[in-house]
């Protein structure tokens, strides 16, 4: 029998669920590109006509609704899942100010489809378009909002129709530093817009914010020497990883929900990482077998997965 599951992310936590091949896991509820800090803005409506003018996919236009109508929250409380899967990478998403003459609206849109907003609310003029990044937000602003959403959808006696904190399970998305060129073998970074290194550092103080108010829940790591792939479903960004990483991920989760017994959280971040390391070290090598040093330290890598499985095995045994 599937375990229900709920998500409140970004498509990195949607796709992990497309390497469920045994079919463990219903997705119930799936809400996108509405990223927690904009749950407690003002309210904004759009009409039916002019939401069909736009470019965006169905799913989009669903999500860009609820952004608007704020009710992400009261639709993820109406769900019959057990668990809710969250990550914030959707924070990094492009944010706009949009003035119509009537009221002020933050929202976050694709940049790349700016124009649009012309088209979804303009009335008598042109409206005033302001963009704006996440390192514009204020951080007391967006602690405040953390915790009024945690309270939200956290179960306690005031909070009946919440998820138990323990059966939140956070996904530490983050951007990968470099992307694979499988034809090279080699890796190369993200171009300079995507500002990876201050992406991380927001989000890691995002995700410590998320954690103050809710230190119960089921924290998914983010293993050392991740890559993207130029072969992802989705277009080449810092989130679209290579198919190994959300695998990882499916790992972490059949570890909470119970669904595998034959390994923890801890050992399964550690083997992660040390086994990206030494991909990247075989990848950023030319003649690798030819450099003796760093063949020793490929060895001596293999060495500690060897030990760390055994390790694994041991504490099963016991």
């Amino acid at each position: 029998m599937s375990i229900e599951m709920d998500i409140l992310g970004s498509y990195v936590s949607r796709d992990i669920f497309r390497h469920d091949l045994n079919g463990h896991y219903k997705i119930n509820r799936c809400i996108s590109n509405v990223p927690i800090t904009t749950l407690y803005e003002k309210s904004f409506s759009v009409e039916e006509d002019r939401m069909q003018q736009t470019t965006l996919s169905s799913y989009e236009k669903r999500m860009f609704s609820i952004q608007g109508r704020k009710n992400a929250v009261e639709l993820l409380k109406k769900s019959t899942a057990e668990y809710l899967v969250i990550d914030l990478a959707d924070e990094l998403s492009s944010r706009f100010l949009v003035d119509d003459g009537k009221k002020k609206m933050h929202m976050v849109y694709d940049e790349t489809k700016e124009s649009e907003l012309n088209t979804l609310f303009q009335e008598v003029g042109p409206v005033k378009i302001q963009p704006y990044g996440f390192a514009d937000m204020k951080m007391e602003v967006i602690e405040k909002r953390y915790h009024q959403f945690i309270k939200s959808i956290v179960k306690s006696d005031e909070n009946p129709d919440g998820y138990d904190e323990r059966n939140i399970i956070v996904i530490e998305s983050r951007y990968a530093e470099t992307i694979i060129n499988d034809v090279k073998a080699t890796t190369y970074k993200h171009p300079e817009k995507y500002e990876v290194g201050k992406a991380n550092e927001w989000l890691n103080q995002l995700y410590t914010c998320l954690y103050k108010y809710m230190p119960y829940c089921k924290k998914v790591g983010f293993p050392d020497f991740v890559h993207s792939s130029e072969h992802s479903i989705r277009e080449l960004t810092p989130l679209s990883y290579v198919e190994d990483t959300f695998v990882y991920f499916l790992q972490m989760i059949d570890v909470v929900t119970g669904m595998s017994k034959v390994n923890s959280m801890d050992n399964l971040l550690k083997e992660k990482s040390l086994s990206n390391k030494i991909k990247t070290r075989v990848l950023n090598s030319s003649a690798i077998y030819e450099i003796g040093g760093m063949k020793k330290e490929i060895e001596n890598l293999k060495k500690e997965v060897a030990a760390l499985r055994k390790e694994i095995g041991e504490s099963e045994k016991g």
